[in-house]
C-alpha cells in the first residue's frame, strides 16, 4: 500500500537545493538562470530519488523523506560551512516588486496552490492519487497503474519543493544551510488543520489546506502579539498536530463503523 505521507520536501529544498547552489552560483559565477534550472532538476532528481525508494524498494514514505532530508541537510552543511548566502541583485530585486499592493512572490504562491488544486479535483491524474491514497490495492484492482502514479507523484513533490524554495530564496534575499527547519512539521500541522486527512482520500487544497496555513498563521501571530516566547511555538504547533490527527483518527474509525 503507497498511501501515506512523506516529511515536506520544502525543509529540504532550503537546506540542499538553495544553499549548495547558491553556493556554487557564487564561487563559480553561474548565471542566476542557470542556477534557478539546475534548483529545478535537482529537485526533480531527488524527487525521483524518493519515488524509486519507496515504490520499488518498498520503504515507509516518511522514513525516505525523512531520511533524505537529514541526509541533504549534512551535505548542505558540509558545501556550504554553514554560511549564509547572499543572492544576485537581480533575485533581490525581482522579491520587490509588486502588483498594486502585493507583493509578486505572494502571487506566484497563490497561482501555483490554485494550480495544484485544479490537478487534484478537475484531472484524471488527480482522482488517481486520491484513489490511491483512499486504498492502494482497490486502485490497482480498479486498472489503475499504482507504482506508476506514486512515482510520478514523488518526482513533481521534489519538483514543487524546488519551485517554492525558489520562491522563498526571492523573498528572503539570502539562505543558510537552516533555511526551513521545522517546516515538515508546519506543514503537516497546516494540513490536519484544514481537514485533509493523513489516512489518505479526504480534504481539498482550497480551501481546507489554505485555510489551515491561515489558522496556523493566525494562532503564532496571536502568541507574538500575546508577548509569548518563541520557544513555546513547537510546543503549541506540536499539540495542535497531537488534536487535530486524534481528531482525523476519531473521524476516520467512524467513517468505518458507518461503512
Amino acid at each position: 500500500m503507497y498511501g501515506g505521507i512523506g516529511s515536506p520536501l520544502g525543509a529540504v529544498v532550503g537546506a540542499i537545493f538553495i544553499t549548495t547552489i547558491s553556493n556554487s552560483m557564487n564561487l563559480m559565477h553561474v548565471s542566476p538562470a542557470i542556477a534557478l534550472l539546475v534548483i529545478l532538476v535537482a529537485g526533480i532528481t531527488f524527487g525521483a530519488l524518493n519515488g524509486f525508494i519507496i515504490v520499488i524498494l518498498k520503504v515507509n514514505s516518511f522514513i525516505t523523506t525523512l531520511g533524505m532530508m537529514f541526509a541533504l541537510r549534512g551535505l548542505a552543511l558540509q558545501v556550504t560551512k554553514g554560511r549564509i548566502i547572499s543572492m544576485p541583485d537581480v533575485l533581490n530585486n525581482i522579491g520587490k516588486i509588486k502588483i498594486g499592493p502585493i507583493y509578486l512572490n505572494i502571487l506566484i504562491s497563490l497561482a501555483f496552490l490554485l494550480l495544484i488544486h485544479t490537478i487534484h479535483i478537475r484531472t484524471r491524474f488527480g482522482r488517481y492519487i486520491i484513489a490511491i491514497g483512499s486504498e492502494a490495492e482497490v486502485a490497482n484492482q480498479m486498472g489503475i497503474r499504482v507504482k506508476r502514479i506514486t512515482f510520478t507523484t514523488f518526482v513533481l513533490s521534489g519538483l514543487f519543493a524546488s519551485i517554492s524554495g525558489i520562491v522563498s530564496m526571492i523573498q528572503l534575499g539570502g539562505v543558510t544551510s537552516y533555511t526551513g527547519i521545522g517546516l515538515e512539521f508546519t506543514g503537516i500541522a497546516a494540513i490536519v488543520i484544514g481537514g485533509i486527512s493523513l489516512f489518505g482520500a479526504e480534504g481539498h487544497i482550497i480551501p481546507g489546506l489554505l485555510l489551515g496555513v491561515y489558522i496556523l498563521a493566525m494562532i503564532e501571530n496571536g502568541l507574538n502579539l500575546a508577548g509569548a516566547s518563541p520557544y513555546i511555538y513547537p510546543f503549541i504547533r506540536g499539540g495542535i498536530i497531537f488534536i487535530a490527527m486524534h481528531a482525523d483518527s476519531l473521524r476516520s474509525k467512524s467513517k468505518m463503523r458507518q461503512e
